[in-house]
């Protein structure tokens, strides 16, 4: 049985991400981005079982490419209905780059805003499977591909389909693997990575959307020690807090649907006011909305399941 204290943790994860987007101070920023996105493919990994290739591609592309265009050209179709046929045109041709660019890469590509971590965790996914089936050093081989990827996508250019934002996130994934298969010993590694992350989160930036790494090694050192800490987090949640264990529970279950109404809302709004630094201010609807959204989409389909059901019997 699957312990629910990492689907919490997504959950935890899924909220602290919208609540970046906010205008909030720069160390809040840093403090949630030094640790938010490479948690998820940390547990990506850590759940990750080696499957034949054509079973990996079918259930990838369901769970993950089917949201992720349906969300790109739903963003765009906004943008459409409002009569902005420009930002729909920037808006559509991101969702074909996959990625949110790079500030000093040399040849800068359109963004496709949040849902790039779709993209990113169904190439990472894909990758890490072929790499893992086929050598027992999956670990250096996948470290030593994202710091190429990321080097690329940083200072050069990031190429269509986010293939390389996916690559450059191999690390993550392949550490949440080694975390697992290796059964190493949490004491060595908890408190000294913790320690990393604060001092990530006091002198350095990461930010893997756009490839940024200060201070590459102690950065992903860092994200682990704060995973570490929201495991901690969630644990305790888990144990003690009934209702919010309930709350982050389901929002961590669904949290690429989360994801995907974050960014339908946030460009709804942005369109609605051509501006999007109005969605950015306001808190509120930042993080409720998609929630609720989430919660009718989720009710919807177990209405119709439980039909469907009904009818075959």
């Amino acid at each position: 049985m699957r312990d629910s204290t990492f689907d919490v943790m997504k959950g935890i994860g899924i909220i602290a991400m919208i609540i970046g987007h906010l205008q909030i101070p720069h160390l809040l920023r840093d403090f949630i981005f030094s640790f938010h996105m490479p948690m998820f493919f940390l547990i990506g990994g850590y759940f990750f079982k080696p499957q034949p290739i054509k079973d990996i591609i079918h259930k990838s592309s369901i769970r993950l490419l089917k949201p992720y265009i349906i969300t790109g050209v739903l963003t765009s179709v906004i943008y459409l209905l409002v009569g902005d046929i420009d930002t729909a045109i920037f808006r559509g041709s991101g969702i074909l780059f996959g990625n949110n660019g790079s500030p000093v890469a040399i040849f800068q590509t359109p963004r496709c805003g949040a849902v790039w971590f779709l993209l990113a965790l169904f190439w990472c996914r894909l990758m890490f499977n072929y790499i893992y089936n086929r050598t027992r050093l999956w670990l250096i081989l996948s470290i030593g591909l994202s710091i190429a990827a990321s080097c690329l996508g940083y200072y050069i250019i990031n190429p269509p389909l986010g293939i390389i934002i996916g690559m450059s996130s191999l690390i993550f994934f392949a550490i949440g693997k080694a975390l697992k298969e290796y059964n190493i010993p949490m004491r060595w590694i908890i408190l000294p990575s913790i320690v990393i992350w604060i001092l990530c989160i006091l002198y350095s930036k990461l930010e893997v959307a756009v490839y940024l790494y200060k201070f590459y090694p102690l950065d992903v050192i860092g994200a682990c020690g704060g995973t570490f800490v929201v495991y901690f987090i969630a644990k305790g949640i888990c144990f003690h807090t009934k209702i919010l264990k309930s709350c982050f529970l389901f929002i961590g279950v669904n949290s690429l649907l989360v994801l995907c109404y974050h960014q339908l809302v946030e460009h709804s709004i942005a369109a609605i006011n051509n501006n999007i630094a109005e969605f950015h201010y306001n808190a509120i609807i930042n993080i409720v909305l998609p929630i609720i959204f989430t919660m009718i989409h989720v009710s919807i389909g177990r209405f119709y399941t439980s039909k469907i059901k009904a009818n075959r019997t």
